[in-house]
């Protein structure tokens, strides 16, 4: 049986040009305008002839692209706030530590650098050993600077910089139930949808999540199992992705595709052999590859969950 039938990998159907792009048609004037939402921004878009056009109709339409694209773009805004107080299992009350400096208050608003920034979220050292697994899961996850790891071209380098930068992640990942607490949150977010993207008002967070379980690395032979449910979880994952196109685009599918080959290379290292270092590179750099590479993670990842 194809993976894609029994766990939701399947190659997306419509892929045409740029899968982060959604469209909204208008008609103003008889004239056609579509909006192109691309991940966080908004491009209006006129289809007409100029010449055939008054001045005024024009810049009336003009007007009401742009006021349309600058209400979606608060609309992101808003969730973006929502998400960066956002906890995943425990409110920060309820945690034996939280972070004293978060976005939006006037303390980060002093800070002039990043690295201002990093300094104040360091857990301190005597509480580090003695939080519970749970524990450092839900506070990692509250980490302000968790998503800049998107930020980069190539999402390993971001990564790299994350555990540089944090002393969570450090922590979290020197425990081998890390993993099954991470994959705990993960399926809750995967069960819940939709209902999971409005309370979180985000998709960066099923994003975190799919970029921490990459860098999960087992320390033992018998923590091997460890992998194969990190896989099976993710493909799990993709499958419901694909059922809510307006939320999740191709950058989102693409996390969860990039967390799956490095747990599939670390599994099979000897599948590398059969990806291209260019398609490894566009995977790496949050992207989804060809179709054919594509296929070959997808039987993979069918083998190595059975």
């Amino acid at each position: 049986m194809k993976l894609s039938k029994k766990l939701g990998y399947s190659w997306p159907s419509s892929v045409t040009g740029n899968l982060n792009a959604h469209y909204i048609n208008l008609t103003i004037f008889n004239k056609k305008i579509f909006l192109i939402k691309n991940n966080y921004y908004i491009w209006a878009f006129l289809i007409l002839k100029i010449s055939n056009m008054d001045t005024k109709k024009l810049i009336i339409i003009i007007v009401v692209s742009f006021l349309i694209s600058g209400c979606y773009n608060q609309k992101l805004d808003s969730d973006q706030d929502s998400f960066d107080n956002d906890l995943t299992v425990k409110a920060a009350g309820e945690l034996p530590w939280d972070f004293p400096v978060k976005p939006g208050t006037e303390g980060w608003k002093q800070f002039k650098t990043r690295q201002e920034m990093v300094d104040a979220c360091q857990i301190p050292a005597h509480l580090l050993s003695s939080l519970s697994t749970s524990d450092l899961t839900d506070i990692c996850l509250g980490y302000p600077l968790l998503n800049n790891f998107v930020d980069y071209n190539g999402w390993n380098n971001g990564l790299d910089v994350l555990f540089e930068d944090f002393n969570g992640v450090r922590e979290l990942f020197k425990r081998e139930d890390a993993s099954k607490e991470l994959v705990k949150r993960y399926r809750a977010k995967v069960e819940n949808l939709p209902a999971s993207l409005a309370e979180t008002g985000s998709t960066l967070r099923f994003m975190e999540l799919e970029g921490l379980l990459s860098r999960y690395q087992a320390k033992s032979a018998a923590a091997n199992e460890n992998y194969r449910e990190i896989l099976r979880n993710l493909a799990i994952g993709y499958g419901k992705k694909t059922m809510f196109p307006e939320y999740f685009g191709a950058l989102s599918l693409g996390t969860n595709l990039f967390a799956a080959t490095h747990i599939i290379l670390k599994m099979y290292p000897q599948s590398i052999e059969m990806i291209s270092s260019e398609e490894l590179r566009i995977i790496y750099s949050g992207h989804l590859p060809g179709e054919e590479t594509f296929n070959i993670i997808n039987e993979l990842c069918n083998q190595l969950i059975q």
